[in-house]
């Protein structure tokens, strides 16, 4: 599956959390950002590249804490054949006044 794919039709107190790739510019105060954070070329002995690694990162944001939210885009990017690297401390952002934290995950090919 693809990060779109396992990030879609998420459930959340009630609302579908819309998502965007690096920056969501809709009205929910409910939603999730994601953006590549690395890639990474293993090769062989003779540089041949056998696979990419990728690894990538969730934000989620909401003005109730997440935590239940986190669990949930966990359980949708390991359904999905990724693997969940861990997740960033929960903070309060005072200027937009929402609960902000990160989930990392890579997809060991591509």
């Amino acid at each position: 599956m693809t990060v779109e794919e396992c990030l879609s039709d998420i459930e959340w107190n009630g609302s579908i959390v819309p998502f965007s790739h690096l920056i969501y510019g809709g009205a929910s105060k409910t939603y999730l950002t994601y953006y590549t954070l690395a890639d990474k070329i293993n090769a062989d002995d003779s540089n041949q590249v056998y696979y990419k690694s990728r690894y990538l990162t969730v934000d989620v944001f909401s003005e109730s804490e997440p935590e239940s939210l986190v669990n949930i885009v966990i359980d949708r990017l390991m359904q999905g054949g990724f693997s969940v690297t861990g997740t960033g401390t929960e903070q309060y952002e005072d200027d937009t006044s929402l609960y902000h934290t990160t989930v990392d995950f890579y997809t060991p090919r591509i």
